[in-house]
């Protein structure tokens, strides 16, 4: 192992070609000191040109390394930037960010000054930014950044304001509570979710502390294409279906069982879809289309809860 490297920033990419090459022009420009940090892009069988910008920037910066990963899945991507990464802190970055010149050394710099070994998970705050249009009235409400600090501070409660594309995690803390689970997280264009949220949740339950970092700020893209009514409506989907997994997952660990919990889920998202259903139809009477599709997407969260709990209450494993 090369002990100069202390910090490997990993990226798990898959056909944004694009947004990645932005994304490592920023990042190669950061203040921070060159032989002391490497860039690790895991390519997650990409079939656009995702190849040739990773070496077109390999050639570039000699701190850039690309590996192949034929199995896909994010949480699989992820975990094989793990363990090719060369650093004693490991940082996930989402590969469509733009990002500011101290954004590294304001991220890591809490767990390179905690001598104890405390600090499990540090996030950074992410801002949503909209490169192509402004976001339609009816889809603020699920695209909108809301910043938990503008500083640092130690977080107690979960859900835990931190995700996977803005986070370090000391090297050690893989040893304890292991990696990603690869049962949640993306494959390919199937958006599930979760994988950040149950590491995080993880590590917290394993008395490891999780810390904010207002100041450690990036701008996330989301182009035209993921603001359209069937993404938003999707993205609810798949997010109800990964919370239903992400909660499954977690009872059987625990050793409880879930039937009742899971008659539970699908009574009470069975009645929330009703609403969401009896809303919209109620804004056509007022001609309101924004919160038509509102109703209508919050509807998509509550069938991805119902499919999901049938899915395991039937059997599925």
């Amino acid at each position: 192992m090369n002990t100069e490297i202390n910090i490997s920033v990993i990226i798990a990419t898959y056909n944004r070609s694009v947004f990645l090459r932005q994304t490592l022009e920023t990042l190669i420009r950061q203040d921070f000191p060159k032989g002391t940090w490497e860039i690790l892009v895991i390519n997650n069988q990409s079939t656009d040109d995702t190849e040739s910008v990773l070496q077109e920037f390999s050639a570039r910066d000699s701190r850039i390394r690309s590996v192949y990963e034929e199995k896909i899945g994010t949480s699989l991507a992820r975990n094989r930037g793990i363990l090719e990464s060369r650093g004693q802190i490991t940082v996930h970055l989402d590969d469509d960010v733009i990002l500011e010149p101290s954004w590294l050394k304001t991220l890591v710099a809490p767990i390179q000054n905690d001598l104890r070994q405390r600090i499990g998970v540090l996030g950074g705050r992410t801002i949503n930014y909209f490169p192509d249009k402004e976001v339609n009235q009816w889809a603020s409400p699920f695209r909108e950044s809301r910043p938990y600090s503008d500083h640092l501070c130690q977080l107690h409660n979960s859900p835990f304001p931190i995700g996977g594309g803005n986070m370090a995690v000391p090297r050690w803390v893989y040893d304890q509570i292991g990696m990603f689970n690869t049962n949640l997280g993306p494959v390919g264009n199937i958006m599930l979710f979760a994988e950040d949220t149950e590491f995080i949740d993880r590590a917290y339950n394993a008395g490891l502390e999780i810390w904010y970092n207002g100041e450690a700020s990036l701008l996330h893209q989301i182009p035209a294409s993921r603001l359209t009514f069937s993404a938003i409506f999707n993205h609810r989907y798949n997010y109800g279906r990964s919370s239903v997994i992400r909660k499954t997952m977690k009872m059987r660990e625990n050793g409880q069982t879930i039937i009742w919990k899971l008659l539970q889920k699908i009574i009470f998202y069975s009645l929330s879809l009703l609403v969401f259903l009896l809303g919209a139809l109620g804004t056509i009477i007022i001609f309101r289309r924004d919160i038509f599709k509102r109703f209508l997407v919050r509807a998509g969260g509550s069938l991805g809860y119902i499919r999901q709990s049938l899915y395991y209450l039937l059997g599925g494993k």
